[in-house]
């Protein structure tokens, strides 16, 4: 098996942030995507409160995001290429630092389901090397137009229309229950159960990619002290998961609450806020597994068929690992 990367890391990256200037920058970058989440709450909160001509405006645009049929076709597709190609991208690429690793050639003539594993938090990786192009994925797969589906709309018909049209999806399978294992220094994934992305591929007739990230749960650490279901935390979040089908990890990272936090000496950081920890990001792209059988349009795959396809991806993430493991990796667990 051929592996091709964008370069190796830049292992000079680790030096103390506080030695350089430009660590501000870092910590800015890395924050970029929750600062326009809390940017975007605000400027709408404010303008339903400030008069009867701004409130109107705002109803207006949350009945506009309601009726926008866009994301049903994967987004505004005319903008995507110059918001992945954002220099502060670059920058949070760097921060880590992330590597993409392409292991075998994928055909641009056809649709992928991107499998994404693990979960992690907010899935960092997925974000970065899949809704960017700061760690080269279109040179390394010119022509693939991947779509980063969790964020926003992520039902079937959403998955259906865009694969119908050629390009490819990627989701990260083991959703809201991974995200819950996600303790640093483990390789936990909800994959046993996690058969609905399996049928869709065969329904749309295409290929499952399986992606395996490598320092995905040691980007944030968790509030709780274990992986023990007694918890109260771990509790309070399994009934969310219950009651609606998502959750709340209670998790920190360093760098972005200097009136709460101490400051960690040589990191030029904060000790708790919402910035990852530095910490290698490795993205290992497997091959492409062929549908074990064709399924006519129209028609629903038998369940040995899925079985037997979902078995083979299980199979193509074990050796991925095996591939790309090192000594520090932690074992790979399937529940």
């Amino acid at each position: 098996v051929s592996t091709q990367s964008t370069g190796t890391p830049d292992v000079g990256m680790w030096a103390s942030l506080e030695d350089r200037p430009s660590w501000q920058l870092f910590m800015l970058a890395c924050m970029s995507p929750i600062f326009q989440i809390l940017a975007g709450t605000t400027l709408f909160l404010s303008l339903l409160l400030i008069n009867m001509y701004t409130r109107m405006f705002a109803m207006a645009y949350a009945v506009w995001l309601l009726v926008d049929s866009s994301p049903d076709h994967g987004g505004w597709n005319s903008i995507l290429p110059y918001a992945r190609r954002f220099g502060v991208w670059r920058t949070v690429k760097k921060y880590f630092p992330a590597e993409l690793v392409k292991t075998a050639h994928l055909q641009p003539d056809r649709p992928y389901v991107f499998g994404y594993h693990p979960h992690g938090i907010i899935s960092c990786g997925a974000l970065l090397n899949f809704g960017t192009y700061a760690t080269g994925f279109d040179r390394l797969f010119p022509g693939i137009l991947v779509h980063v589906l969790g964020g926003g709309r992520c039902d079937k018909k959403t998955c259906s229309t865009i694969l119908s049209k050629g390009e490819s999806i990627l989701l990260v399978v083991g959703g809201a229950r991974e995200s819950l294992e996600a303790y640093p220094d483990t390789l936990l994934l909800t994959i046993h159960s996690r058969k609905g992305f399996v049928k869709l591929a065969l329904e749309q007739n295409a290929w499952l990619v399986p992606v395996l990230s490598f320092g995905e749960n040691n980007l944030f650490h968790r509030m709780e002290r274990s992986t023990s279901n007694s918890s109260t935390i771990r509790m309070i979040q399994e009934r969310l998961l219950n009651l609606f089908g998502c959750t709340i990890p209670a998790f920190f990272g360093v760098g972005s609450m200097p009136f709460v936090a101490s400051k960690v000496p040589g990191t030029g950081s904060f000790a708790y806020g919402l910035v990852p920890f530095r910490h290698p990001l490795k993205v290992v792209v497997g091959d492409a597994l062929d549908p074990p059988g064709k399924v006519p349009k129209g028609e629903n795959p038998s369940a040995e068929l899925v079985d037997k396809y979902h078995e083979a991806y299980m199979e193509a993430l074990r050796e991925l690992y095996d591939q790309h493991k090192t000594p520090e990796s932690p074992p790979l667990v399937f529940q």
